[in-house]
């Protein structure tokens, strides 16, 4: 009788045994499948571009915004910047509920209801984080900043300037960086707004600072901003950047299906040589981050 019930208590703990690797081996496909879900929701339905109109950092928080209007708000310390991995929750807020008044404004409703491509970025002007878009109308720009704080939502119509730009969250306040596209060129700049700006006023304008060419180095092995409208080395960087943002120190920005990752300080130390990292992905930890050649990423992306 005593080895009888030895045997099934063995039996009994066996089946204890497989069930749990079984409910373990099932969470972590559960798991990987979430993180795939996020990582293909932020692609777009042909997946050659990313899904997203702005990301950035608040005063305390990283916000990423698609283009169908969801908000993923993670902590700063979500991004791991030594493995260069942004991890997002499984599920965004809709912005109707995260911002409602703006999602209820008739402006932001017309904002929305445009073809036209958008071109945010996200910013703190010391005090209040805000959430600035601007989009083509016609023959003028409309432009939607929201304070993200106090839900004041403020519009207006301004001429419109026809640029190929894009323009990159900075995590310094009062700036924002513009990375323009100009015969066969990328070049970049950095905008800051003076401390007593009021931002109710959409037409204030902000100070441009120095304006750089992005190139390789004669080597075609690292990055470097030169003065001038082309590199001097003769070799150009061409890289499709649709999004960007700024943390810690570290350039992000967001090409067709890549990333690409260098230090901040190359445009403030004008001629110095910086390397660049492509990713695929930086977002959930799906993809790791590999160093390649310059040259591979020009083959790759044209």
């Amino acid at each position: 009788m005593c080895l009888s019930n030895m045997k099934f208590i063995y039996v009994f703990y066996l089946i204890l045994l497989i069930t749990s690797e079984i409910r373990m081996d099932n969470e972590l496909k559960m798991t990987a499948t979430q993180k795939d879900q996020i990582c293909e929701s932020l692609k777009n339905n042909n997946s050659t571009q990313f899904n997203i109109i702005a990301i950035g950092t608040t005063s305390e928080r990283i916000l990423l915004i698609t283009k169908d209007y969801y908000v993923y708000d993670v902590p700063i310390d979500s991004l791991d910047q030594a493995h260069d991995k942004l991890h997002l929750p499984t599920k965004p807020t809709p912005i109707h509920d995260k911002y409602p008044l703006l999602f209820n404004n008739p402006i932001f409703h017309q904002f929305r209801s445009f073809p036209s491509s958008s071109n945010a970025f996200i910013m703190n002007d010391g005090k209040n984080d805000w959430f600035f878009l601007s989009k083509r109308q016609g023959e003028t720009m409309l432009k939607v900043y929201y304070n993200m704080d106090s839900s004041e939502v403020f519009t207006n119509l301004v001429p419109l300037v026809e640029k190929n730009e894009v323009l990159v969250s900075s995590d310094i306040p009062r700036h924002y960086y513009s990375v323009v596209r100009e015969n066969n060129n990328l070049h970049m700049s950095i905008y800051r707004y003076d401390e007593d700006s009021d931002f109710k006023n959409i037409s204030i304008i902000p100070t441009e600072g120095a304006k750089y060419s992005i190139c390789y180095n004669p080597q075609n092995t690292k990055i470097m901003m030169e003065k001038g409208k082309q590199c001097r080395s003769g070799i150009p960087v061409h890289w499709p950047v649709l999004k960007g943002f700024v943390s810690g120190n570290k350039f992000y920005l967001f090409g067709h299906s890549s990333i690409y990752i260098f230090d901040e300080a190359v445009y403030n130390n004008q001629g110095k040589e910086y390397p660049v990292q492509k990713s695929v992905t930086i977002l959930s930890s799906i993809v790791p981050i590999k160093k390649i050649q310059p040259e591979e990423i020009e083959r790759k992306e044209n």
